[in-house]
């Protein structure tokens, strides 16, 4: 009993450490889990957690290069003027390379960051390993369901293992879909996004739906506006208005059930647009707008379909509604600013579609799609200057 409560301690303290420097890549805490395993090897607690931090090292060294971790938001002086100054800047670097060649230097003598693990560090074998000696040793407790949704993200992104992440999802998803959304969720971007089986994930999101009715108020799909075609324009300007006053009156507290709810609807309206059903896409978007008018996730859907539809005015004033809503600045506020500097860009308004490019790319570093977009708006930047 006593090796269990040390072992217990050493875990947690571990814990401790991993969450107190969530943004850099602690190697303590894998000391301490690494300790309380030598104590207790049977200590599920500590084999998921140190296969859960042995990941995220695996992660921050090898799938995210060292040299993509930040770039700075670039100025107006900074940035590329004219084609000529550009030129010159190419010639005198391929005339600084030339003079380096002759001099003896090779190219292969530039120090180019280490993207290593270090020695002490577990492989993928391991890993694995732990996570399924964890999953043995856990006992069916309340947030099982967590560490079977973190073990099927590992099983997808690291071992390219497309059945056993469905099973895990599926297996986390039975254990909770009345209780909690995310178990469905992480399924049905499973389904929608890697096997793209939309039928699997409209069945899916339809059980959770009718899992969570004994909680929740949803009228039928045929009242809403948005089945309308005459009255869409009609019903989102209404809604429009009701948005802005209940904006103005306060801050609205959602509750955890009812965020729940929102984002199920949300994620049933991206579906069925990847599905080609705009207008009932439209009603789910106005359904979690009706449950909660300040929802940015839903304003920005609603504002996807409106410019799809060639509503451009709704569109951007839903849009503006999203930014508005924003309560701080992470992970999700990701998609809203790049979908508002897509649509800037294509408005011309090249300068507030760089600054809101910058911001994503700030935030969310490995953004490849971000990027790829604010490279061709510089180029596009630097066209206009000329």
């Amino acid at each position: 009993r006593k090796d269990r409560v040390q072992s217990l301690a050493l875990s947690c303290i571990g814990a401790y450490l991993q969450l107190h420097e969530m943004s850099k890549l602690n190697a303590e805490c894998l000391d301490f889990y690494k300790r309380s395993l030598l104590v207790d090897s049977e200590n599920s607690q500590a084999c998921l957690l140190y296969a859960l931090a042995s990941h995220l090292q695996h992660l921050e060294h090898v799938t995210h290069p060292p040299s993509l971790s930040h770039i700075p938001e670039m100025s107006k002086s900074q940035r590329p003027q004219s084609a000529n100054a550009t030129k010159r800047d190419t010639l005198s670097k391929r005339v600084q390379s030339a003079k380096g060649s002759r001099s003896g230097t090779s190219r292969n003598s530039t120090s180019v960051p280490s993207t290593a693990l270090p020695s002490n560090a577990l492989s993928i074998v391991e890993i694995d390993a732990y996570y399924r000696r964890g999953l043995v040793l856990m006992p069916d407790t309340s947030y099982r369901w967590i560490v079977l949704l973190s073990y099927a993200d590992f099983v997808l992104c690291t071992l390219r293992d497309f059945h056993r992440a469905e099973q895990y999802y599926a297996e986390a998803c039975k254990a909770n879909m009345s209780s909690n959304v995310s178990t469905v969720l992480a399924q049905g971007c499973y389904y929608q996004y890697i096997t793209n089986d939309y039928k699997k994930a409209y069945h899916l999101y339809l059980r959770a739906l009718k899992a969570r009715c004994s909680t929740m108020y949803v009228r039928s799909l045929e009242n809403f506006p948005g089945l309308q075609s005459a009255n869409q324009s009609g019903a989102l300007q209404s809604l429009d208005q009701h948005a802005t006053m209940k904006a103005s009156s306060g801050k609205q507290e959602r509750s955890a059930e009812q965020q729940e709810n929102l984002s199920l609807f949300t994620a049933i309206a991206y579906l069925l647009w990847d599905m080609g059903n705009v207008a009932i896409a439209k009603a789910y978007a106005i359904a979690a707008l009706q449950i909660c008018p300040t929802f940015g996730p839903a304003c920005r859907c609603i504002a996807n379909l409106l410019y799809f539809e060639g509503e451009r005015r709704l569109c951007y004033r839903y849009m503006h509604m999203a930014f508005d809503h924003m309560t701080h600045i992470d992970n999700g506020s990701v998609y809203v600013l790049r979908s508002a500097g897509i649509m800037k860009a294509i408005r011309h308004q090249f300068d507030d579609a760089i600054k809101c490019l910058e911001r994503v790319v700030s935030i969310c570093p490995n953004d490849y799609l971000a990027r790829r977009v604010l490279g061709l708006l510089y180029y596009q930047y630097k066209m206009q200057l000329d």
